[in-house]
Formats: structure tokens, sequence, C-alpha cells
């Protein structure tokens, strides 16, 4: 793995898998439910339940990744590799979502800021992660 994919990877696992874990705790679960519920997300209880599994799964899979990487099968890695990133899209995809609605309000919103900041910089990782990776696998 290129330094740039190790530094993306690293910030696609820290900011899915942690938030994923602060789920657990009151405030940040309370949050994250009103966001669903404000911005009328379908089947509410479903979608905290996907929501937090997603950032939980695709985070601690980018940590395997980072830590065993050249301790996989090629294939598997391959697999692992472009599983992560891709992933992180319709997760992301969502988060945008629910910070355009006006309804949801700013105070349950990450670091109670309305522009996505964080989900534009996760799209971008996984987008440059794809980028050099594919840059790559065409040149070997």
């Amino acid at each position: 793995m290129k330094k740039i994919e190790k530094i993306t990877t690293a910030f696609i696992a820290l900011f899915l898998f942690l938030p994923g874990l602060e789920k657990f705790t009151d405030k940040f679960s309370y949050n994250f439910a009103t966001q669903i519920k404000m911005a009328q997300l379908p089947f509410p209880k479903l979608s905290f339940v996907v929501g937090q599994t997603s950032e939980l799964v695709v985070g601690f899979l980018a940590i395997i990744l980072l830590f065993f990487y050249n301790k996989m099968k090629p294939e598997i890695r391959q697999r692992l590799f472009y599983f992560v990133n891709i992933m992180v899209f319709p997760i992301m995809l969502v988060a945008l979502y629910v910070h355009a609605v006006p309804e949801v309000p700013t105070e349950v919103l990450p670091f109670e800021f309305r522009p996505p900041v964080l989900a534009l910089l996760l799209l971008l990782s996984a987008s440059i992660n794809l980028k050099v990776h594919n840059r790559k696998e065409v040149k070997a």
C-alpha cells in the first residue's frame, strides 16, 4: 500500500470506526436518532442500526487493511480495499443528505456544524484511494 493510501485509509478508519463506537453512548445515540427522525429517513430503527453497523464494519475493515495489508492474499486484499472505499460513498451520501435537510438541528450534527466537511473529506479520501490504487494496478 502506498503512503497516500495508508494516510487516507487511516483517515477513513478513524472517522468511521470511532463515530460508530460513539453511537453507543447516550449523547451520540440521541443525536444520531434525532438526525434520522428529522431527516425522515425510512424505517428509523433499522436506519439507526444499519448506519451504526456500516460505520463500525467499514471502519474496522479499514483498520485491518492498515495493519495486515501485506499479510493478506492479493485477491483478498484487493476485494477488501475496494469494498472499504466503495462503501464510504453510500454512507457519506446519506450523511450529505442529512446535513442538507434544514429540519435537522445543527446541534445534533457532527461538530454542531451544518456544512458536511467531514463527509466531504471522507468522500475525497475514498476517491483518492481508488484513483491511486487503480493507477498502481494499471502499471503493475
